[in-house]
Formats: C-alpha cells, structure tokens, sequence
C-alpha cells in the first residue's frame, strides 16, 4: 500500500470505460492533494460520468507515471536517469533553445519540490506507524510479539531508504538526520544493541555538521541532545564511562534550552529523560549520593509541570508517567540502602498515585495502564 501504485481498472477489465478509471485513480492517489478536495467533487464527477458528460478528472501523465516509477525502483531509475539527462543535455547544446532550457530546468525543480514532499509525508507515516505499535505494552502480549516485531523492521527497512535521501532544504536535512535517530531506536526497540550504538553515532555526526551550519537552532539542539542520550542510554550497562560523557553533554544543551525556553515542556522533559537515565547508571555503579541529586532533581521538574493546567490533558498524562518512572526509579535506589527502606515504600506509593492519575486522564492508554499493572505487582 505504501510503495505501490494502484492496478488501473481497465487492466483488469476492459469492459470498464476510460472516465471512469480516471475518476477512480484520481480518488486512490496517494497524495491528498492529488485526489478529490471534497466527497461533493467526487460524486459530482460520478454524475457528470453518468449523465454522459466531460468529467473533471484527468488522466496521469506520463511525466507523473515516470516519477511514480522512479520512486519504487530508485536504482534503475538513477542509472537511467543519468543516462538520460546526459543524452538530453547533449541534444540540448545543438537543438534546444535557451526557453525550452529554461523550461527544463523549472520541471526539474518542481520534481525535486514533489520528491521533497513525499519525504517528509513518508517519514511522518512511518513514524505515526511505529508510535501506535512500538510501545512497550505489545511487547509483553504473546499474540503481538511477532507482529510487532516484523512491523518494526518493515519501518527499520523503509527509514533505511529514506536515510539514502539527499535533500536540498535545511529542514529536510534535519529530517534525513532524524531518520537516522529513528533507525537508532528501531534497533533499540529490535534488542540490536551493537546496531543502536552505530545508528546513534552517525546521528550525532549528521547533527554535528547541521549545527554548523545552522548555530543556536532550537530544535536541532533538542535533537542532538537526545542522540547523546540514547547513546549514553545504549552504552550504560556495558561502558558506563563514555556513557556519563554523553549524558552530560546533553545535559549542558538541554540545560540552555530550558533556561532559554522556560514555558516549553518538550525541552523539560528531555531534561527530566536524562537525569533519570544518569541517576539510573549511577546507582548501578553505586555512586547512590549522586545518583540520588540527579533522580530528584528530574522529579522536581516533572512535579511542577505534571501541575501545569494549560497543558493538553494527553500530555499531563504523558508527564505523569514519566514522574512515576522517576519515582520507581529512585524508589529502586533507596531499597539498595538498608536504613532507607521506608522512604523507598513512600517513594513507590507515590509511583502508584501519580500512574493513577495519569490513566484517570487517558484510561485508553494501554501503555500507561500497562506501567500501571506492572507496578502493582512490584
């Protein structure tokens, strides 16, 4: 469905009238600029077919067949496509007039505009895709693990070949890093470990050339920043030093975005994200003092903005999910200590009121609810 063009029709049956292929290919178009605008244009189109009339609808041209078909077969098509801008070139230069030129040049641009477009329209499906089947509930339901499983390497494959890209725009280089990113977390997701930690460094070095060329952009900061921590998150267990070197680099640039954008939760709770990560591997290596600074500290902040009214109620949610890990998790490091084992109970207690919480605001979020599950039998 995502690569494919539809059969047309009248492949199938010749019997079927021309007009009424076209409305039907026109209505099946992948992009939504391309089909109807409304379902009133659509059946005013079936009735003028009815009633014998022209239709509004027109036939794919053959350029737009061609560009379809350089889509789903990217290496032939690159060899012939050099091939064939040489022979055009070439004829060009003794046939063509500098308007045709002008003409092709202005094609080509609006082809580069249209595959620009539908990369930045696949890479936000296939993330819709994975965010609604990836989370960690399906991977704990038997019947789900190998769906599951085989969905989140069909995204890892289509990222891949989105990865190949090379877009013009600096916004769609972001883009191509952040798929990058994705594949790192897919591999994350698959259990490849050694595969994450290769996917996050080429991020990082895609982000490092980005922030070069565009210094004190927001939103590449963030991004950057959160390769640092899945890296550091990836290397916790096995290599703890170069693991704590990341983190703290990704401290220092979320630190500078929250105190440059205060009222934004996103950058937040990034911050929040990496202190409970570093306060996790501190206390696996038993720095518990630590360890302990940087868990509350990330609990903090998540308290005061799971407080936030005028956040939308899907998001508190998401913030008081994110506070109850924390809370778990310096609960986990309290227990290491025997003389603490009381306020470890207080702190898993407080876990189990804030994930209360956050399912009383999205009770249809099975992922919450599974969190929730799970810390009642703990």
């Amino acid at each position: 469905v995502i690569d494919e063009d539809p059969v047309p029709p009248r492949e199938l049956n010749r019997a079927i009238e021309a007009d009424l292929q076209t409305i039907t290919l026109k209505a099946l178009a992948k992009e939504p600029s391309k089909r109807y605008g409304t379902a009133e244009a659509f059946a005013s189109d079936l009735e003028r077919y009815l009633a014998g009339e022209p239709i509004k609808a027109r036939p794919v041209s053959g350029t737009e067949r061609f560009v379809r078909w350089c889509r789903r077969n990217p290496a032939v098509a690159g060899l012939t496509g050099g091939v064939a801008v040489l022979l055009v070139l070439v004829a060009l230069v003794s046939l063509v007039s500098a308007v045709k030129l002008q003409g092709l040049v202005t094609r080509e641009r609006e082809a580069r505009q249209e595959a620009e477009e539908f990369f930045t329209v696949s890479l936000d499906v296939i993330h819709d895709m994975v965010t609604d089947y990836a989370d960690e509930s399906l991977e704990h339901v038997p019947q789900m693990q190998q769906a599951r499983r085989d969905l989140l390497n069909r995204a890892l494959t289509l990222y891949k070949r989105l990865s190949e890209s090379r877009p013009s725009s600096p916004e769609l280089q972001i883009d191509r890093a952040r798929t990058r990113y994705r594949i790192a977390i897919l591999h994350d997701l698959l259990g490849e470990v050694e595969d994450a930690k290769v996917a996050h460094r080429e991020a990082i070095e895609q982000f490092n050339e980005l922030r070069e060329q565009m210094p004190g952009d927001p939103q590449l900061q963030l991004y950057w920043s959160r390769a640092h921590t899945m890296l550091g998150e990836a290397l916790r267990k096995t290599d703890p030093v170069p693991a704590r070197t990341h983190f703290d680099d990704a401290l220092i640039a979320q630190r500078q975005l929250h105190e440059a954008f205060p009222d934004e939760a996103t950058y937040t709770r990034e911050q929040s994200l990496t202190l409970n990560n570093l306060g996790l591997m501190l206390t696996e290596t038993g720095d518990y003092e630590l360890a302990e600074t940087h868990l509350k500290d990330g609990i903090e902040m998540l308290d005061e903005l799971s407080r936030d009214q005028s956040l939308p109620t899907f998001e508190r949610s998401d913030v008081l999910a994110d506070l109850a890990r924390s809370q778990i998790n310096l609960g986990m490091l309290l227990r290491k200590i025997p003389e603490r084992a009381g306020e470890a109970r207080r702190q898993y207690e407080s876990a189990l009121k804030t994930l209360r919480q956050s399912v009383e605001l999205e009770p249809d979020d099975r992922d919450h609810r599974f969190r929730l599950a799970v810390a009642e039998v703990d």
